[in-house]
């Protein structure tokens, strides 16, 4: 999927430049595999999304101007995982609900 592959290059993109270690535009898109043009679009998406980004000339890196996290996919909150648990509970007494049901729960809880 290709939004799926954007959202990949994007964390790659981002963890380069929290290392501080870009290097100037040619030899990031090259460390990417990318095209320049394509690199340029990355950021431009990722400013779109309110990344503090700009060029540092001293550290020749792409640097964050403010302490930010890029993370995507999804997680399961703290507090919601009580009631997991006792739908699980739940569940198990119930004979008409199939076990990977139960077990997909189970998978997501941890």
């Amino acid at each position: 999927m290709q939004i799926i592959k954007q959202l990949e290059l994007i964390e790659q993109v981002d963890q380069l430049i929290r290392l501080n270690a870009t290097g100037a535009p040619n030899q990031f898109a090259y460390r990417l595999g990318i095209s320049k043009t394509k690199l340029y679009r990355i950021l431009r998406i990722m400013k779109d999304m309110n990344a503090p980004l700009k060029y540092d000339d001293g550290l020749s890196s792409f640097i964050y101007e403010q302490d930010v996290r890029f993370s995507f996919g999804f997680q399961v909150n703290v507090s919601e995982n009580k009631s997991i648990t006792e739908s699980r509970k739940h569940n198990r007494k119930r004979k008409d609900l199939p076990m990977l049901v139960i077990k997909n729960a189970e998978k997501m809880a941890s």
